[in-house]
């Protein structure tokens, strides 16, 4: 069965609850079931009587001629007990179903049923849904890796040793480069044998009369060899020294 509780100190909102009542009615799960129809708020002296509410809603133009209105106060003034129309009420609405269960039982477990598979339905739908935005945004997150990948792939690599195309330009100029040319610039100084500029084993020198071994104290001008590479540099003019073949 069905209760509609209307407002029946809210005169200007009747048109309003006659339509809310017309769409309720209009469901095929309450065709032909019992309603029962409160006028609230009889407590209120500007309250509407229960025929006058039956008026405004239009009862008596209902295909279905099951319902019953009745005058009441839901909630009763405080010290005061509840209304007891309330309760004859929901007396009659137990009557009235019972009185058409035989009627009504099949239609409402049909009614049910159909309710479940709808829910069902819309259940399945939404787990359908659910799943195609996870697999999407799976695939956007392999497409955003694939282009992080692709673009690492195609960035320029630096040849830290000099070598291959434009990797030497790179090499040129980056830091391991220059620590290997301060060092070559060190061995230098020191006459280290290891260096590519170092100093041969014997030099042919202008005016020396043969050859010149840099490592012999001698060798120095004025002075004696020290066992510092540091120290035991020979100075030459650029152009004047021939290697010895």
């Amino acid at each position: 069965g069905v209760v509609f509780v209307v407002d029946a100190a809210d005169i200007e909102r009747f048109p309003e609850a006659k339509e809310v009542l017309a769409d309720t009615l209009g469901s095929a799960y309450l065709s032909n079931k019992p309603i029962l129809i409160l006028a609230n708020k009889q407590d209120i002296p500007t309250a509407a009587s229960a025929s006058d509410v039956a008026s405004a809603l239009g009862l008596s133009a209902l295909r279905n001629n099951r319902y019953t209105i009745l005058p009441c106060s839901a909630r009763a003034p405080e010290g005061s007990p509840p209304d007891r129309r309330v309760r004859e009420g929901m007396n009659w609405l137990t009557n009235a179903v019972g009185s058409v269960y035989r009627e009504l039982e099949p239609r409402v477990r049909a009614d049910a049923a159909v309710e479940a598979e709808r829910e069902r339905e819309e259940k399945a739908a939404r787990k359908e849904r659910v799943a195609a935005a996870r697999a999407a945004r799976e695939r956007e997150r392999e497409a955003e890796a694939a282009g992080e990948s692709g673009e690492a792939e195609s960035s320029p690599l630096v040849n830290s040793n000099g070598g291959g195309g434009g990797g030497a330009h790179s090499a040129a100029n980056s830091p391991n480069s220059e620590m290997e040319l301060t060092e070559n610039r060190n061995q230098i100084n020191a006459g280290q044998p290891g260096s590519p500029l170092a100093l041969p084993a014997a030099l042919a020198l202008p005016g020396t009369g043969g050859l010149l071994d840099p490592t012999s104290p001698s060798a120095i001008p004025g002075g004696v060899r020290s066992d510092s590479p540091s120290q035991n540099r020979v100075k030459l003019e650029p152009l004047s020294a021939e290697v010895a073949t």
